[in-house]
């Protein structure tokens, strides 16, 4: 008696499957454009929405210190009396800084068609390491980065950390800022003046680390590169096709990041920086008065302030997606003693076979069926291909 068993139309990697590519990405994968410059940010909403920045800015402010006096005696041996007690406020707008965080370089892009396997240079998340032989771990090349779009892979760039510089003028106060002598008295007379300062200065630093969820990162080394059953991750921006897909909820808000301890939550969305200034030194102009008061002399004086940033938003530019794995049966693969299987498709096809290891033990041109009697029991994968199209079945051969 000869069984058959039909094609499934779920396939391990369904159309509409977004992964990460090491290199340029083989016929049958649309590249996503708009993932040039951004990271991938986990979402419950399909539609692949865009947002965030690279730069930012804060604003800087409050009151200073009452200051201090230095005297300016110009020569003259008489006590200087200090100025009366004084602040100034302030208010400033830092200059822009890049909160761009760690991140190293893919090219994203969708499957046009249902695949079994990946191809080679695909780049996948997991929670695991990997356990075939056609992928490396890239993870610890990768540690604490984020993945980001781009048509050059193999890049790498940002920084955990930032700060700003920042420079401006306090706000004109009055203040006694100086004291007009008497020759030939002891007397003194306080000058009074209008006056501001300059101050400048660099903040404290922040982090650049948006909110984050540690997983691997796998790398196909060959074609084709076999996806074990819920240990993948991938990225959707419409509805899968198929059922079996566990959706991913603790990345909504997240990027992934790599690191070899998986499934931790980190970084913030916005952030504050400390800062801290002194003012120029401020001396009132000497006023030559005529009589007997005959000069004033200059006190002096700085500022100082300190205090907190305001607070500012650091997503980096992203796109959403939403994760998911995928915890079904791959194309079937129900257990049968299985000589031939017949397919959908009417008219020639190619046909190849594998084993789970994804070792090619079979491959040729058939008409309506493939025939496996000549293979020994076992698990295979066998890829059909027409015109282009692909379609995948998982077969258990158990005679």
């Amino acid at each position: 008696m000869i069984l058959y068993a039909l094609i499934s139309q779920c396939a391990p990697v369904p159309a509409g499957t977004i992964v990460m590519f090491d290199s340029t990405p083989p016929p049958g994968w649309q590249i996503i454009t708009d993932f040039a410059g951004r990271f991938p940010l986990g979402t419950n909403t399909y539609g692949g929405t865009l947002g965030g920045t690279s730069t930012h800015t804060h604003t800087i402010s409050g009151t200073t210190t009452s200051g201090s006096t230095t005297p300016n005696c110009g020569g003259v041996s008489w006590t200087i009396y200090p100025m009366d007690p004084h602040s100034h406020t302030f208010s400033v707008t830092t200059d822009p800084a890049s909160h761009i965080p760690p991140y190293r370089t893919f090219i994203f892009a969708k499957a046009l068609s249902d695949y079994n396997a990946l191809p080679r240079n695909a780049v996948v998340m997991s929670y695991y390491a990997p356990t075939r032989p056609e992928w490396t771990d890239i993870t610890a090349s990768m540690m604490d980065r984020f993945p980001r779009g781009d048509a050059t892979p193999g890049l790498t760039g940002g920084s955990a950390t930032h700060t700003h510089t920042y420079a401006g003028r306090v706000d004109s106060n009055w203040s006694y800022s100086s004291d007009i002598a008497d020759y030939g008295s002891t007397y003194h007379t306080p000058y009074r003046a209008m006056h501001d300062h300059a101050f400048s200065g660099t903040t404290g630093s922040a982090s650049n680390i948006p909110p984050y969820r540690t997983v691997r990162f796998w790398k196909a080394n060959t074609w084709p590169a076999f996806v074990d059953s819920c240990r993948i991750i991938f990225m959707f921006d419409t509805l899968p096709s198929c059922p079996y897909f566990n959706l991913l909820s603790e990345f909504n808000g997240r990027i992934p990041r790599a690191n070899t301890t998986t499934g931790t939550n980190g970084g913030s969305t916005s952030h504050t920086h400390s800062f801290s200034f002194t003012t120029d030194t401020y001396y009132g102009p000497s006023v030559w008065t005529g009589g007997a008061v005959s000069s004033h002399l200059p006190h002096g004086h700085n500022h100082s302030a300190s205090g907190t940033t305001s607070s500012a938003n650091h997503m980096p530019p992203y796109r959403t997606v939403v994760f998911a794995t995928y915890c079904g049966p791959f194309g079937g693969g129900e257990d049968l003693a299985v000589d031939e299987y017949a397919i959908s498709w009417k008219g020639e096809f190619e046909y190849t076979v594998y084993t789970l290891n994804g070792k090619v033990v079979d491959r040729g041109k058939g008409k309506d069926r493939v025939r496996l009697d000549d293979l020994p029991a076992g698990v295979y994968f066998v890829i059909v291909s027409r015109n282009g199209v692909k379609r995948t079945e998982k077969i258990i051969k158990r005679r």
